[in-house]
């Protein structure tokens, strides 16, 4: 679950979808809650139109989860991220911080595989 409408929500359903996705040969469950779940779910779909090909999004109003009892089901959640506005950046440096560790793990492998 991810609680936001921001950029940080958008980084952090892309890592999900990256990182995340047919672990277990299902596709990822995320469910997004925003203040306005129509603009963060348009925005979405029109900068990745395939992503739910990998993954399966849900969104929800924050109004129906702040309610007891939540007006959809929290029985599959296992994980939740808050995207706080100031976030996005932290998150898209982490991936870029990530990625290059990553590379250059294997640029070190192919110079000495035998370490």
């Amino acid at each position: 679950m991810i609680l936001g409408d921001n950029l940080a929500a958008q980084y952090l359903i892309l890592e999900a979808a990256e990182m995340y996705h047919f672990a277990n040969l299902q596709k990822t469950r995320i469910t997004v809650v925003a203040d306005d779940k129509s603009q963060i779910e348009g925005k979405i779909k029109s900068l990745y139109p395939f992503l739910d090909k990998t993954v399966d999004i849900r969104y929800e109003y924050t109004r129906d989860f702040s309610v007891i009892p939540v007006l959809f089901p929290l029985d599959d959640i296992s994980l939740c991220f808050a995207a706080l506005d100031e976030d996005g950046k932290s998150v898209y440096s982490s991936r870029n911080s990530v990625s290059n560790c990553l590379s250059r793990e294997v640029q070190q492998k192919k110079k000495h595989p035998f370490l």
